[in-house]
């Protein structure tokens, strides 16, 4: 999308005749590469990913596709919108997983296309409370007690899980613990009130503190 003027003069034996001007402009392409990909990371563990656009390719960007590098693992954070600040783009990542090593890489997007990609220097995050673990499901009740199962937390935060709390109806009913590296998927929890609906909870924790609960287990 660029205009650009072109003299041509007409040449024969004698010399080269007057020149005339003949104007055109070129149509947008994608846009050109990201380049100074900053990645700063912040107290709470969120990333303040930042870049510059070498050129919009003529068509201003409608958005930029952040992924990122893990290792071999590549992952995809999605398409973000292009908010700038000074001559920078501009955006915020959290929920990244604790104690682990990350790329980012970002690419320019237009009406025309993907442009070239360019990458953050590695950035290690500190570890971090574990995420939520799955919906407990109840496998046996009886009188005062019921049996739960449940997955735990998909991330540990880069810290092993050291236990869980599951919880009745909102209250706190047991503490476990749990060796370092042994998954717990299963357990009887006693003592419950009779005659009593119960909705169940579970909470992971490590080192570094106490994850989100679960998600509800259908009322027994």
């Amino acid at each position: 999308n660029t205009l650009y003027e072109v003299n041509i003069g007409a040449v024969n034996e004698v010399g080269v005749g007057d020149y005339g001007v003949v104007e055109f402009r070129t149509g947008a392409c994608e846009p050109g590469p990201v380049v100074r990909v900053s990645a700063d990371l912040q107290q709470d563990s969120s990333v303040v990913l930042s870049w510059e656009l070498d050129d919009d390719g003529g068509s201003p960007p409608t958005g930029f596709l952040v992924s990122y590098r893990q290792g071999e693992a590549v992952g995809e954070l999605g398409d973000v919108p292009p908010r700038r600040v000074g001559s920078r783009y501009v955006t915020e990542l959290s929920d990244l997983d604790g104690n682990t090593e990350y790329v980012f890489v970002v690419a320019g997007v237009n009406s025309i296309g993907v442009g070239t990609s360019g990458a953050s220097d590695p950035i290690q995050t500190p570890p971090s409370s574990p995420t939520a673990c799955g919906q407990p499901v109840v496998r046996e009740v009886g009188m005062d007690r019921a049996t739960l199962e449940w997955n735990g937390p998909a991330s540990s935060g880069g810290a092993a899980v050291t236990g869980y709390t599951i919880f009745s109806n909102g209250v706190p009913v047991c503490e476990l613990a749990v060796p370092p590296q042994q998954a717990l998927a299963q357990y009887e929890v006693t003592g419950l009130m009779p005659d009593t609906e119960h909705v169940f909870h579970v909470r992971a924790r490590n080192e570094i503190g106490e994850g989100p609960v679960s998600p509800p287990s259908v009322p027994v």
